[in-house]
Parts: structure tokens; sequence; C-alpha cells
């Protein structure tokens, strides 16, 4: 979750523009309590509206658990990953773990 407030001298009509990773699934845009519609355009979500101090913005990102597969190097390993992050076992650092993923 990414959550911003607007300060603003006075109101004012221009683009915020939001970065979506490529990670994301999809994603859900606030402003205040409003869901708005907003479709990403070459990785941006572009809202354009007036702004006023104290609009509070917060945009949601769905974030899938994958596996990964240890490959040639560690084959009979998986690796967990979530969005940009990758958690994996490594020896060096722990013993044998002794868990099983269902």
């Amino acid at each position: 979750i990414l959550s911003m407030m607007v300060s603003l001298d006075r109101p004012a009509i221009f683009t915020l523009a939001l970065r979506v990773p490529s990670w994301a699934h999809g994603h859900r845009l606030y402003v205040g309590n409003r869901l708005l519609k907003a479709k990403v355009s070459e990785g941006f979500l572009a809202i354009t509206r007036r702004w006023k101090s104290g609009d509070r913005l917060e945009i949601r990102f769905e974030i899938a658990v994958e596996t990964i597969e240890g490959g040639l190097s560690y084959p009979a390993r998986q690796a967990v990953k979530r969005g940009p992050q990758v958690l994996a076992w490594d020896a060096s650092l722990s013993p044998e773990p002794q868990l099983t993923l269902n």
C-alpha cells in the first residue's frame, strides 16, 4: 500500500503520475474513500483532477506469491517469490531445513 496526502497553498488542476511496478498483477486506487478507475499506460497511472490540500491518495498493488524451481544449481530446492522479493534457503547460513510446502 502506498499512501500520500496532498499539501497545496490553494487548489490546482494537475496530473499526478504513479509508476506501477511490472510485478504488480493489478491495483486499486483511492482518492479519499472513493475508488477510481484508472488504466495503466506505459507503466504509469495518470490521475488528472482538481487537487486540494488534504486530499489523500492510496494505491494498493496486487502481488502474487509464486514458487521458483532451483534449476540445475539446486534441483531439489524451491524459492518463494512475492513481487521483487525472493526468499530462498542459504546453506551457508542455516542447516538443512526440515519443512514441507503444500
